[in-house]
């Protein structure tokens, strides 16, 4: 039987509704992603694995369970721990490793396009709420709106700059011969976005 994502999505909602309406009451509003303090990054369909079938019997369909285990996630092929929605803990797990270092486009003393993604102290002061050189009419991180934010769609390779005189499209980021960033990663630094930004 072939059942789609978005029906699958339409019935894990109706039993997370009535799980959580046990715990929290039907009259405690509208359930908000990130209640109670929780970290878990919000759905982007996106990012996820696709699934072309799903057998939906009378039980509650379950998620596959996290290869990893709890505080891990797969990041090509490898379990890392999961990384922490704070601009410091991104630097350091993510860009530092990728495009911050000394030797690549945002690190060292020039960094391309004016983006220094080496220090926490950087990252603030070249990316949150700054316009894109390449397209000054965006901003590279807003924070609150991952989907506004063109260094997330530099990470994903879509909506990017293309130059009029050539036709050439700005490249993904972290760029070739560089491999780009595994989903685990990408999903930090939009799910980091989607928080706010927070340092």
């Amino acid at each position: 039987m072939f059942v789609s994502r978005i029906e699958i999505s339409a019935v894990l909602l109706s039993l997370l509704v009535m799980g959580c309406s046990s715990d929290h009451g039907a009259d405690d509003g509208p359930l908000v992603h990130g209640d109670a303090g929780s970290v878990a990054p919000p759905p982007d369909a996106s990012l996820q694995a696709e699934s072309s079938s799903a057998s939906v019997g009378d039980a509650a369909v379950t998620p596959p369970a996290n290869p990893c285990g709890p505080g891990k996630v797969s990041c090509d092929d490898q379990c890392i721990d999961a990384i922490e929605l704070r601009g410091g803990a991104l630097v350091e797990r993510v860009f530092a490793k990728s495009c911050g270092f000394a030797s690549s486009c945002h690190g060292g003393t020039t960094p391309k396009e004016g983006l220094a993604l080496d220090t926490l102290d950087h990252l603030v002061t070249t990316a949150i709420s700054r316009a894109s050189t390449q397209l000054p009419s965006r901003k590279l991180v807003e924070p609150g709106k991952p989907d506004e934010s063109y260094l997330v769609d530099k990470l994903l390779g879509r909506n990017l700059q293309i130059d009029r005189a050539t036709g050439d499209r700005s490249a993904i980021m972290p760029q070739p011969p560089s491999e780009p960033l595994c989903a685990a990663k990408v999903a930090a630094v939009r799910n980091w976005v989607q928080a706010g930004a927070p340092r």
